[in-house]
């Protein structure tokens, strides 16, 4: 199962990174919002991700 959840975090990592990037190139404000919102999300998914592997 630990793998399972190492290889989950690893994707949320690779959705963050790309969320960043494209932030980062944004003009519209409403797209860096957008943006900034989804990263939160993957953040906190990232959170209960690290939490399940440390209960195992």
């Amino acid at each position: 199962m630990s793998l399972l959840v190492g290889s989950k975090i690893d994707e949320v990592d690779h959705a963050i990174d790309t969320l960043l990037e494209q932030r980062r190139h944004c003009t519209d404000p409403l797209d860096v919002l957008l943006a900034s919102e989804s990263i939160d999300r993957l953040l906190d998914d990232r959170l209960q991700l690290m939490r399940a592997k440390e209960d195992e």
